[in-house]
């Protein structure tokens, strides 16, 4: 759902790198593609587009890094925009060539020092009954980047709204 290399809740507010480096050490050692699809909406912070567009500017034709970005905007009616946080993506999921990563905890460094949120690694080939799991959410995925609700990072500005 969300993306931000801070600990957005601590005072004062701290850098915390951890994932942004693996994420940019993965493109630049491995030529890892990465497609990261954040949730937007009016609870964002603000803070987080600088982050997102630095993210996506290591993609380039030039050395063939391959980084981009997207934020899923669910648009609300009236009515629906009134239900407290609610209108949003709340998918925190990570899928590889080798496995699924589904967790409880937002990407910032709060969640994963501060709480106690879950995941689950799921390492699953094919041959059982149903498609595995990590091609399922592999599927998600794919039908969420594709869709209208999807729109890549704008150069200017940090406004979640369709």
């Amino acid at each position: 759902m969300s993306y931000l290399p801070t600990m957005e809740f601590s005072y004062p507010k701290r850098f915390w790198p951890a994932i942004d480096n693996h994420l940019r050490k993965a493109v630049f050692e491995r030529r890892v593609k990465i497609r990261l699809l954040v949730g937007c909406w009016p609870h964002s912070k603000a803070e987080m587009f600088p982050f997102l567009k630095s993210l996506a500017a290591v993609g380039d034709n030039r050395t063939r890094y391959s980084v981009e970005v997207r934020l899923f905007m669910v648009p609300s009616s009236e009515a629906q925009a009134r239900i407290p946080y609610a209108r949003v993506n709340h998918n925190k999921y990570m899928v590889t060539e080798k496995a699924a990563y589904i967790g409880t905890s937002n990407w910032s460094g709060d969640y994963f020092v501060q709480t106690a949120g879950s995941a689950l690694v799921v390492q699953q080939s094919g041959g059982g009954a149903g498609a595995p799991v990590p091609e399922q959410l592999r599927a998600v995925f794919e039908r969420d980047w594709s869709s209208q609700y999807s729109v890549g990072v704008a150069p200017s500005g940090g406004v979640c709204a369709l």
